[in-house]
């Protein structure tokens, strides 16, 4: 039996109120949804008022990305929808369930995150309550037991079920616009090969069920805005940190924890300098993790920034070029070399067909620039006013 789930009752009614005033309300989903277990309530919820759903990058597949509702990700490596949606100005009204609304989840405290109709905070911990973004509205409780209580009342239902054509033309209005801001990228057909390209076959061919786990760098970006997640605790990445290489020991644990999905772990040639050797543990113990090392002889991120200040400073972030295939077999596991793009499908289809892991090194292009353009415009504006 689960335990009580805590809910301010009359601040729930109060939202109900707030909200029954509103026609263009976005729901943006953090981390405390996904840990109050709120993914199925809030897509019954969605559903019912014709509700659109952005999620942090830390919370991305708390609400499908597959699902008509979905704006995907909002703030770094975001959609073009969710960006359009919080920060086009048409927002009525905001509600927040489960996120601190930190530098990433609000698009470094963007000026423009300024709905008529206000934001309104939905956590457990009152804390958190304006302390790194202004809120006009705040409710304590647990995400999913607000969620329940604002699906029962009558009255909120009646309100947003009458405005719900008029948020479905906002939304069309959003979705006839590309999702991706390089959307042809995912089908780059150069050598060496583009990143987006790598995480969009792999998306292709990677089960539904597949568990991915996103390390630190460059990969970050590429994953968290091509991947397309469809269940909570499916998409698992360090986002508050830079733990560069954990991932690669963490894809271990979760094929331990979830023996019945597919892992893959999406990493680096610098994350695999620092912490590669746990592919060992993977084969000592038989277990199919794919390992996909976008190998681009390079501290991707670090690189990215640095060669705009001197040839000299890109190359300081440059780095020898390993063959990780040797590396991993080394170590006890299988792998493949993918320098051709037209090579991805087959290699991925290679990878979750065995029986134990799996070291994919796929040689890509250091100087692709990542996914991030409103996230560093929204901070560009951020210091040109401060």
């Amino acid at each position: 039996m689960d335990p009580p789930r805590l809910v301010d009752t009359a601040a729930v009614a109060a939202l109900a109120t707030t909200m029954a005033e509103h026609q263009n309300i976005v729901l943006l989903c953090g981390n405390g949804a996904v840990q109050s277990g709120a993914s199925e309530t809030l897509v019954a919820f969605a559903e019912r008022f014709h509700l659109p759903v952005a999620t942090t990058l830390r919370a991305k597949g708390s609400f499908p990305e597959d699902h008509d509702l979905s704006l995907g990700v909002f703030g770094y490596a975001g959609t073009r929808h969710a960006t359009a949606a919080l920060l086009g100005g048409e927002a009525d009204l905001v509600v927040v369930l489960g996120s601190s609304l930190n530098q990433r989840d609000t698009m470094v405290w963007s000026e423009r995150l300024r709905p008529d109709g206000g934001i309104v905070q939905v956590d457990l911990d009152p804390t958190v309550f304006g302390r790194n973004y202004p809120v006009d509205h705040t409710v304590v409780g647990d995400v999913r037991a607000t969620l329940e209580v604002l699906l029962a009342d009558t009255g909120l239902a009646t309100a947003l079920e009458t405005g719900s054509q008029h948020r479905q033309r906002w939304l069309d209005s959003i979705q006839v616009q590309d999702r991706h801001y390089d959307s042809d990228t995912q089908s780059s057909d150069q050598v060496p090969i583009h990143p987006a390209r790598v995480v969009a076959d792999l998306r292709a061919v990677a089960p539904h069920s597949t568990v991915v786990l996103v390390d630190s760098g460059a990969h970050r970006a590429f994953t968290g805005h091509h991947w397309d997640a469809y269940r909570p605790q499916d998409y698992l990445s360090s986002t508050t940190l830079a733990p560069m290489g954990w991932a690669v020991a963490a894809g271990v644990g979760a094929q331990v924890a979830r023996p019945g999905d597919p892992v893959v772990v999406v990493t680096g040639d610098g994350c695999m300098l620092m912490h590669g050797m746990e592919v060992q543990t993977a084969a000592a113990h038989g277990l199919p993790v794919v390992f996909v090392v976008l190998n681009n002889s390079a501290l991707g991120n670090v690189y990215l920034r640095a060669r705009t200040m001197s040839d000299s400073a890109g190359a300081l972030a440059t780095l020898q070029t390993h063959d990780w295939v040797a590396f991993g077999r080394s170590l006890g596991a299988d792998g493949l070399r993918v320098e051709d793009p037209a090579d991805l499908t087959a290699a991925f289809e290679r990878a979750f067909a065995a029986s134990g892991p799996f070291v994919l090194d796929i040689r890509t292009d250091r100087d692709a620039a990542t996914p991030i353009t409103a996230w560093t415009e929204a901070g560009r504006e951020w210091m040109e006013a401060h």
